[in-house]
């Protein structure tokens, strides 16, 4: 007798299995970690677009307000004789600075200035409520006023034409950090006016015979942040002091 043999046309079947939980444990904790570094990734992302905004916003306040304070500084000394005293006056340890220059054609001379308040409640600059917000901090415009002296500036008024206006926010303190709260080193104080002061700064000439009919030698004007200089100005009008 012959040995019982399977049909050659039929295979064998293997034996079926299904996942097994060591397999799907493996494959959440994959899961799991891909996750997770898309969430680390997704949250650095946040911050470092969030601190570059916050940055650019801060860059954009600074570099309007302070080409204005430049601008309106062009007038120190217009109409007034180079020898005259009380035209530049530099005040309350550097915050504020205080200009007179002539009204011609119209009669009379007229003062104006600048002023940094680096106290969010100060009172030394008065304006309303709606105009400072909560957080009075910012570089402030003292528009023109009738006076003799800029040693002894007129008092400006919280309304009407001659209020204090605000050329740059609070937002100009801003000073960029990491996500520990650390001080960027490249950031730290010299894009802000935290500790900013008004300076005199030594002697300037304009460029490209722009100072013919002028003085010979002007006076140069900084706002620094200890030695590091936010902005300067030469002041053509404005004969520099020994």
């Amino acid at each position: 007798m012959s040995a019982h043999r399977p049909c050659r046309g039929v295979r064998s079947v293997r034996r079926q299995r299904g996942q097994s939980l060591i397999g799907m444990m493996v494959g959440l904790l994959i899961s799991l970690l891909t996750i997770a570094a898309m969430v680390a990734v997704y949250a650095l992302m946040i911050d470092v677009s969030g601190n570059a905004s916050r940055s650019a916003h801060r860059d954009g306040q600074m570099a309007s307000g302070l080409l204005t304070a430049q601008i309106e500084m062009q007038r120190a000394g217009f109409g007034v004789p180079p020898d005259e005293t009380g035209v530049f006056a530099i005040l309350d340890g550097g915050r504020q600075v205080v200009w007179r220059y002539s009204l011609y054609p119209d009669a009379g001379e007229a003062c104006a200035g600048l002023r940094i308040v680096d106290d969010a409640a100060s009172t030394a600059v008065p304006v309303t409520p709606a105009d400072a917000g909560a957080d009075r901090r910012g570089l402030y415009w003292l528009p023109a006023q009738p006076c003799t002296s800029a040693d002894a500036p007129p008092a400006w008024n919280s309304t009407g034409a001659t209020a204090p206006r605000r050329l740059l926010s609070a937002t100009g303190f801003f000073v960029q950090q990491d996500r520990s709260g650390n001080l960027f080193a490249d950031e730290a104080g010299l894009r802000s006016l935290q500790n900013a002061s008004f300076q005199r700064d030594g002697e300037c000439s304009l460029p490209y015979a722009q100072q013919a009919g002028l003085l010979d030698v002007s006076q140069r004007v900084s706002l620094k942040v200890g030695s590091d200089v936010v902005f300067s100005a030469c002041l053509s009008n404005l004969k520099a002091t020994g």
